[in-house]
């Protein structure tokens, strides 16, 4: 279970039976850090991310940036962190919930807007990490330069809000598809992440 309260956001595992805490692992300790979406478990590993909406609607000066984090299920041992944007960069919140592709031991998470210039090109993105190591192997950025907080509504605030669904075409390709607050829905390809096709709903 995540725990989204602002600055120390946390996953709780409980025990099914007596509902006893059986752990408690940090997801991320920068300021105005939290949790919004939900987890996912795959091979004894439990991944998630962290997202900051306290500090993005009430703090001008928000530079958290998001994670996607594994940790291990039965401890909750953080195995590893991966940060969405660069240093010298905020944003890149990933406020929903992962997919793994299975036979590939992929994971793949959208992320949200900058917060500050200059935006990182792994915002309003979708990102594919290794599941083994968190290392970034694929990225596609759908909205460059989106800066956008509470006080400086500069940008188009155009985050990758929806998780991301594991869905083939009619020939068979795998792709991965995310719904962006663009109105847009779209479609890469699950290897490459070059763009398969896209719609405004």
């Amino acid at each position: 279970v995540p725990v989204a309260e602002p600055h120390k956001p946390r996953m709780v595992a409980l025990d099914l039976r007596t509902g006893r805490k059986r752990w408690e692992a940090l997801l991320s300790d920068q300021k105005n850090s939290d949790v919004y979406g939900s987890p996912v478990v795959w091979r004894g590993r439990v991944f998630m991310g962290t997202s900051a909406e306290y500090g993005e609607l009430n703090d001008p000066k928000v530079d958290t940036r998001g994670t996607v984090v594994a940790l291990g299920a039965k401890r909750g041992r953080m195995l590893w962190q991966t940060i969405t944007v660069p240093d010298g960069h905020d944003g890149g919140a990933v406020w929903t919930t992962p997919a793994v592709d299975t036979k590939t031991g992929r994971v793949y998470v959208g992320t949200g807007n900058a917060y500050h210039d200059p935006a990182a090109d792994t915002t309003d993105a979708v990102l594919a990490l290794d599941a083994r190591t968190g290392r970034i192997v694929a990225k596609h950025q759908a909205t460059p330069d989106d800066t956008w907080n509470g006080s400086e509504a500069a940008g188009t605030d155009y985050d990758f809000g929806a998780s991301p669904n594991l869905i083939e075409d009619a020939m068979g390709r795998k792709l991965v598809g995310m719904g962006q607050k663009s109105g847009t829905y779209w479609a890469w390809d699950r290897s490459t992440l070059d763009v398969a096709w896209q719609a405004t709903v």
